[in-house]
């Protein structure tokens, strides 16, 4: 410690410790679509800063109404001209790189050769793709998802998620207007990122569409015996719920990434991890590197599992982290190649709830 002897202003300087490591965004939403007015890019966090350069009346527009009516706070929207595979896949290009959730809101809903280009375009981010189905009921959407994903929708697989039916809420003049669901599901995906982690499922009693009225079509336990084993994520009205999001399901047909949060959490800890070991680039690649290495990633994956994220009574029951010798061979390590390998055990959705009763006559012997 310096010794300060008269008074005035000193400036220290605190070698930054490295191997840190910060959880990145979860819930900043990308809405790509037509949206008239200004064409460039921007982060907006709220209805009204969105409104000073958008004009009302769109797809997206209803749709970052939603997402922030139901809990989403910024939301990064990126107009196109015109909704083409060529102007959707720019724009995703040049994302905003803490966007963690990506919607195309049209009316109707993207056709699939925009959203395979959407897609296309996703690979190289560690982002999910929430989609709209465009089916008129729920024998269509069976019929559709049953031939596949890929010609139903335009993509198939673990980052992307698709959510039916289209909401209902009050329009002009006391008129029903139905809408595209992406901005409400966004804004419980967002919503429930911030109160409860993006490890847990945003779906359930819990996961309400704020600002609108009730699903455009009833949907019924039997349409989503059938609907949910195919991928669709069924918006549903429910006694004492309301309007709510009745499953988290990805369009992966891997069973290891089923499941939404899985997905997103992997996601997650992915582009956390990246970002957090970029100072470790062109460090000497030895011991005292591999153990930086090890703590920054232990203690990331300790502050999650104390937050709930990770399965498993101790840490080592939740998590492993391996970034030595037995990672690397003396080729790896003469070539630069920092090689560390993370294990974790994450938590799944408790989506069938089995219970059990056993009823007892009265004769019956106590």
């Amino acid at each position: 410690m310096p010794t300060y002897r008269t008074p005035g202003v000193y400036i220290d300087e605190v070698p930054r410790i490295p191997g840190r490591i910060e959880g990145v965004p979860t819930d900043i939403t990308a809405f790509v679509g037509v949206t008239g007015g200004d064409v460039d890019a921007a982060l907006v966090t709220s209805r009204a800063e969105y409104e000073r350069r958008w004009p009302a009346g769109t797809a997206v527009a209803t749709a970052v109404e939603l997402f922030f009516l139901g809990g989403g706070t910024r939301a990064w929207v990126a107009p196109v001209r015109r909704l083409t595979p060529k102007a959707v896949a720019r724009r995703i290009e040049d994302m905003h790189p803490d966007a963690a959730l990506v919607t195309i809101p049209s009316d109707p809903a993207a056709p699939p050769h925009v959203v395979a280009a959407a897609a296309t375009a996703l690979e190289a981010r560690r982002a999910m793709l929430l989609l709209e189905g465009p089916w008129a009921d729920a024998a269509d959407a069976a019929t559709a998802m049953a031939a596949g994903a890929a010609s139903a929708l335009g993509t198939v697989g673990a980052d992307a998620a698709v959510f039916w039916p289209r909401l209902r809420r009050p329009g002009a003049d006391g008129a029903v207007e139905e809408v595209s669901p992406l901005g409400a599901v966004a804004g419980v995906f967002a919503r429930t990122d911030r109160t409860r982690g993006v490890w847990k499922a945003p779906a359930g009693t819990h996961a309400t569409l704020v600002g609108v009225s009730g699903p455009s079509i009833v949907v019924t336990a039997a349409d989503q015996g059938v609907l949910n084993p195919l991928g669709v994520d069924v918006i549903r009205t429910l006694p004492r719920a309301g309007t709510v999001l009745w499953g988290s399901r990805t369009l992966s047909g891997d069973p290891e990434w089923k499941y939404v949060p899985v997905r997103r959490t992997v996601l997650f800890l992915e582009e956390s991890i990246d970002r957090g070991l970029q100072w470790a680039a062109f460090e000497p690649n030895d011991e005292p590197l591999w153990r930086a290495v090890r703590a920054g990633v232990e203690n990331f994956l300790w502050g999650l599992f104390r937050a709930g994220a990770l399965q498993g009574q101790k840490p080592e029951h939740a998590f492993f982290v391996r970034c030595d010798r037995t990672t690397m061979t003396q080729a790896d390590i003469d070539a630069g190649r920092l090689i560390c390998q993370v294990g974790v055990a994450l938590t799944r959705p408790a989506e069938f709830i089995v219970l059990r009763f056993e009823a007892r006559t009265a004769s019956a012997q106590p």
